[in-house]
Protein backbone atom coordinates (compact mmCIF):
# COMPACT_ATOMS: atom_id res chain seq x y z
CA UNK A 1 0.00 0.00 0.00
CA UNK A 2 2.46 2.71 0.66
CA UNK A 3 4.42 1.67 -2.62
CA UNK A 4 1.11 2.40 -4.41
CA UNK A 5 0.46 5.59 -2.26
CA UNK A 6 4.23 6.70 -3.33
CA UNK A 7 3.79 6.10 -6.79
CA UNK A 8 0.50 7.99 -6.91
CA UNK A 9 2.36 11.15 -5.19
CA UNK A 10 5.01 10.96 -7.59
CA UNK A 11 3.06 10.56 -10.28
CA UNK A 12 0.64 13.71 -9.95
CA UNK A 13 4.22 15.64 -8.56
CA UNK A 14 5.54 14.57 -11.61
CA UNK A 15 2.45 15.91 -14.05
CA UNK A 16 1.99 18.72 -12.45
CA UNK A 17 5.57 19.76 -13.07
CA UNK A 18 5.09 18.86 -17.29
CA UNK A 19 1.46 21.36 -16.79
CA UNK A 20 3.67 24.28 -15.11
CA UNK A 21 6.12 23.86 -18.71
CA UNK A 22 3.07 24.84 -21.10
CA UNK A 23 2.71 27.75 -19.64
CA UNK A 24 4.53 31.20 -19.13
CA UNK A 25 8.13 30.59 -19.10
CA UNK A 26 9.68 33.70 -16.41
CA UNK A 27 13.24 34.76 -15.91
CA UNK A 28 14.43 33.48 -12.89
CA UNK A 29 17.92 34.63 -11.09
CA UNK A 30 18.93 37.02 -13.54
CA UNK A 31 19.98 40.90 -13.76
CA UNK A 32 18.05 43.79 -16.16
CA UNK A 33 20.68 44.27 -17.96
CA UNK A 34 20.85 40.51 -18.96
CA UNK A 35 16.92 40.42 -19.97
CA UNK A 36 17.86 43.27 -22.03
CA UNK A 37 20.54 41.44 -23.69
CA UNK A 38 18.40 38.18 -23.99
CA UNK A 39 15.54 40.28 -25.63
CA UNK A 40 17.62 42.16 -28.30
CA UNK A 41 19.19 38.56 -29.21
CA UNK A 42 16.21 36.92 -29.27
CA UNK A 43 14.63 40.06 -31.05
CA UNK A 44 11.51 40.08 -28.70
CA UNK A 45 9.43 42.32 -26.40
CA UNK A 46 9.58 42.25 -22.35
CA UNK A 47 7.14 41.33 -20.50
CA UNK A 48 7.18 42.26 -16.84
CA UNK A 49 5.30 41.23 -14.26
CA UNK A 50 5.13 43.43 -11.00
CA UNK A 51 3.58 41.82 -8.31
CA UNK A 52 2.90 41.86 -4.04
CA UNK A 53 2.82 39.19 -2.41
CA UNK A 54 -0.59 40.25 -0.88
CA UNK A 55 -1.93 41.47 -4.35
CA UNK A 56 -5.10 38.79 -4.80
CA UNK A 57 -5.51 39.76 -8.52
CA UNK A 58 -1.78 38.67 -9.04
CA UNK A 59 -2.09 35.26 -7.45
CA UNK A 60 -5.40 34.82 -9.79
CA UNK A 61 -3.05 35.63 -12.64
CA UNK A 62 -0.26 33.54 -11.46
CA UNK A 63 -2.35 30.39 -10.65
CA UNK A 64 -5.33 30.71 -13.22
CA UNK A 65 -3.37 32.44 -16.15
CA UNK A 66 0.22 32.14 -16.23
CA UNK A 67 -0.27 28.22 -16.79
CA UNK A 68 -2.37 28.08 -19.65
CA UNK A 69 -0.80 26.38 -22.48
CA UNK A 70 -2.29 29.13 -25.03
CA UNK A 71 -1.12 31.91 -23.26
CA UNK A 72 2.50 30.72 -22.67
CA UNK A 73 2.79 29.78 -26.00
CA UNK A 74 1.79 33.42 -27.59
CA UNK A 75 4.15 34.95 -24.66
CA UNK A 76 7.66 32.64 -24.56
CA UNK A 77 7.36 33.01 -28.35
CA UNK A 78 7.10 36.66 -28.50
CA UNK A 79 8.46 38.06 -25.18
CA UNK A 80 11.06 37.47 -22.13
CA UNK A 81 8.97 37.44 -19.19
CA UNK A 82 9.99 38.96 -16.22
CA UNK A 83 7.82 39.04 -12.54
CA UNK A 84 9.30 41.54 -10.48
CA UNK A 85 8.33 41.58 -6.39
CA UNK A 86 7.97 44.71 -5.42
CA UNK A 87 7.51 44.13 -1.59
CA UNK A 88 10.72 42.41 -0.66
Amino acid sequence: MKKISLFLLLTSFTLFALAQDKGMQFEHNTTWEKVLAKAKAENKYIFVDFLTTWCGPCKEMSKNVFPLEEVGAFFNKNFINVKIQLDT
